[in-house]
């Protein structure tokens, strides 16, 4: 009996110095959580520009400085301001896409779905600079357009409407379905 409780001791003590040390030792490691991206507000489809990219000047000519912009969103706006049943027309540029948003006349005969058409043929044979033309007629998403539009013009850069931009795309894609 003896020799059993001096046994069962031992393997008492065996116990406490391996759950106490051993195992909290080795046994825990930390999550592994996934690498957070520096800006989370930027969506995963944007690209990350190095300082250096940043600083570069943009492809074929395509105008960055806000008044560039400016000058050129207001040309293609009022291009598209002459499609039959359209009222008024705004327009976005970032990189080589136009973000247009029109208002249409109340009452119109025209297809919405045509004057999109019509806009987007004819602002990529105005500008054969941009490689997408986003035409809507959503009235939420065209309130967005003239928001970036408004603060392009107003001397903001393109790079302070990133979210914004990448909203619209979104919506106006999802919208094309």
């Amino acid at each position: 009996m003896k020799k059993l409780l001096q046994l069962l001791k031992k393997m008492l003590a065996v116990f406490f110095v391996v759950s106490v040390v051993i195992v909290p030792a080795g046994g825990c490691t930390p999550a592994k959580k996934p690498i957070q991206p520096d800006n989370k507000l930027l969506p995963k489809t944007m690209p990350k520009l190095s300082t250096d990219q940043a600083r570069q000047p943009a492809p074929n000519g395509i105008p960055v400085t806000p008044a560039e912009l400016n000058r050129t969103a207001s040309g293609l706006a009022s291009l598209a301001s002459g499609v039959p049943g359209v009222d008024r027309a705004y327009v976005a540029l970032a990189n080589t896409a136009a973000y247009v948003g029109v208002e249409m006349v109340d009452g119109t005969k025209a297809a919405p779905g045509t004057a999109r058409r019509e806009i987007a043929d004819r602002i990529r044979r105005a500008d054969r600079r941009l490689a997408r033309v986003y035409v809507t007629t959503n009235k939420d998403t065209v309130s967005r357009i003239k928001g970036v539009a408004q603060g392009i013009a107003d001397g903001r850069p393109v790079s302070d409407f990133a979210w914004e931009i990448a909203e619209i795309e979104r919506r106006i894609v999802q919208e094309n379905r």
